[in-house]
């Protein structure tokens, strides 16, 4: 062969072999973005594909509601394995789902993504993704998941592996970084609602002393999607009272009493905190009476007590005063629930994913 006749073939072995770069590398945007199955191609029309479930996950994720968002990939997967005939591998599909359960749960508990533990590894020369997926937290156990790649042949059809690694490449997206900004703005805002709501309560609801502002901070969630609670601990909350004793046999009397409420609570019942009711157990004072035990119960601001005197052995009814403006006034509130929101602040903030 001429040299001329060299060089014309290796000019056309060149132009053949960047013809093949460039079709190889406009295939593979047919794959929606993501990589092939064990270098078979990767179905954007499958039922599972990202691009047939993305819509009902975004939409929960906008809203807040991350463990939905995961469920409604769950619940389609559900469907299509139902529809396959001669189901097979339920091993595969309990697996499954015990790892989206402690997913779900790691989720609520740190408030941060993992999506990469539904990425599969591909074993080199044994044509087979293997998912380590587990464990997800402290105490949760091992999880592993074989899939042969010969699922992922066309001519092999729909099975429970190949639904599987669908689900799982589902779950990935569901969590990674791109669809996670819209969880981040989602959150931002549910944690400022919840933010709000606590300042509803510490301003409009029942003002609680220092130290209930401390006991109550206690039960601030770790969770920045949980709602602030609608109960709130009374706690060694002092208070002062008409004493008034009705006897058969003699005239009322009518004295002054120191109150101390030991533990108690508020039950809020509007969305703003301004009206609530609530319970306490009640120990008074009185100058004619001495020391009574007993109960007492609050709507709103209103307070009514019965408490048990043994000396003279009579039941007194009280019609308390709260204490708390007389002593700390708006101003010290103010001062305290800021140092208290500012606490809450910060825990929801830690716990926002990132």
């Amino acid at each position: 062969m001429s040299g001329r006749t060299r060089a014309r073939w290796t000019a056309s072995a060149v132009v053949a072999a960047v013809l093949a770069l460039v079709l190889a590398a406009v295939s593979v945007p047919a794959a929606a973005g993501d990589p092939w199955w064990c270098n078979r191609p990767y179905d954007p029309a499958h039922p599972l594909a990202w691009r047939n479930v993305r819509t009902d996950a975004i939409a929960l994720i906008d809203a807040g509601r991350f463990a939905d968002a995961y469920e409604s990939v769950w619940q389609r997967y559900r469907a299509e394995i139902a529809a396959l005939p001669g189901i097979a591998a339920p091993d595969m599909r309990v697996t499954a789902r015990a790892t989206l359960d402690a997913y779900l749960r790691a989720l609520a508990e740190e408030g941060r993504e993992n999506p990469q533990i539904w990425r599969g590894t591909e074993i080199p020369g044994q044509d087979r993704l293997v998912y380590e997926l587990g464990p997800l937290f402290d105490g949760d156990a091992a999880r592993a998941l074989t899939i042969p790649c010969a699922v992922f042949e066309p001519a092999a059809g729909e099975s429970v592996g190949e639904m599987t690694a669908y689900l799982f490449r589902a779950l990935y997206r569901v969590g990674n970084y791109g669809d996670l900004v819209y969880g981040q703005a989602a959150a931002a805002a549910m944690a400022s609602r919840t933010f709000e709501s606590y300042r509803n309560m510490v301003f409009n609801g029942l003002p609680m002393w220092p130290w209930e502002l401390w006991a109550n901070g206690l039960f601030v969630p770790d969770r920045f999607t949980a709602p602030p609670p609608r109960t709130q601990l009374v706690l060694l909350r002092p208070g002062a009272a008409p004493a008034l004793r009705f006897d058969g046999d003699k005239d009322s009397e009518m004295d002054l009493a120191l109150l101390l409420e030991p533990v108690g609570f508020v039950r809020y019942t509007r969305d703003d905190y301004r009206e609530w009711w609530g319970g306490s157990l009640l120990v008074t004072i009185t100058q004619e009476n001495g020391v009574g035990y007993g109960a007492q119960l609050r709507w709103n601001n209103l307070t009514f007590g019965v408490a048990h005197h043994r000396k003279p052995d009579d039941d007194l009814l009280y019609v308390s005063v709260d204490l708390y403006r007389l002593v700390l006034g708006e101003d010290r509130r103010t001062d305290s629930a800021d140092a208290f929101l500012q606490g809450v602040r910060e825990r929801l903030r830690e716990r926002l994913p990132r």
